[in-house]
């Protein structure tokens, strides 16, 4: 009897720990690969309504941060994500059609996340992801580094409102350490510069960089 009891108790505990556990982990933000694309100028939307396929559109979002769609026109897709605006523009087309209810977005080119390769790497020129990577992971995007290639001194180029301004990173003491996730953070517009050895010619879209 004494042992069912203690059971007992042993099992109300656990389920309390699980409890508590649960509730902690809903209240933490989920990490970054689980999080959804957040859409912005220069991306690329396939909207579909399977109800109606005619209204079907392959639009690009504005500098504005918005798109045109048949029927409904002008909406606002930066900011949001794409489940978001799928619901956002079902709510607004179901005004005009009440047999709508259902719209789907899907981002089918990355504009708004791009960055510039330029300089000693074998394909520079311009990038565009759905998350932007560290600068290793840029740089073998781009093909790789060039023989003629100086880690060393690599240039990260970002403008902003008080203008441009440049970070220098030595990547060959990252990549010798082993730590490339200690690289400085990268950011959609910026210009990787890779400098290269005197006199080297850089890949035909590199050249000098952007400052």
């Amino acid at each position: 009897m004494y042992k069912i009891a203690y059971m007992n108790c042993v099992v109300t505990f656990c389920v309390s720990i699980l409890l508590i556990l649960g509730i902690f982990w809903l209240g933490t933000s989920l990490p970054v690969w689980a999080q959804e694309y957040i859409i912005g100028a220069d991306d690329v939307l396939n909207v579909t309504f399977w109800q109606q396929p005619d209204l079907n559109s392959t639009v690009k979002v504005g500098q504005d941060g918005k798109i045109e769609l048949p029927v409904i026109g002008s909406i606002q897709a930066a900011g949001l994500t794409p489940s978001q605006l799928s619901r956002r523009i079902a709510e607004r087309i179901s005004l005009f059609n009440t047999k709508i209810t259902q719209a789907s977005v899907v981002v089918v080119q990355y504009g708004s996340k791009k960055i510039y390769v330029t300089g000693h790497v074998l394909n520079p020129g311009k990038y565009t992801f759905e998350s932007i990577p560290n600068l290793w992971e840029l740089i073998l995007e781009a093909g790789g580094p060039a023989e003629t290639a100086i880690l060393s001194n690599i240039k990260i180029i970002r403008g902003g409102a008080e203008g441009k301004k440049s970070i220098v990173v030595d990547l060959t003491k990252f990549l010798e350490k082993g730590n490339i996730s200690e690289l400085p953070k990268l950011y959609p517009g910026d210009t990787v510069y890779i400098p290269g050895v005197t006199g080297a010619v850089a890949g035909a879209a590199g050249g000098s960089p952007l400052a």
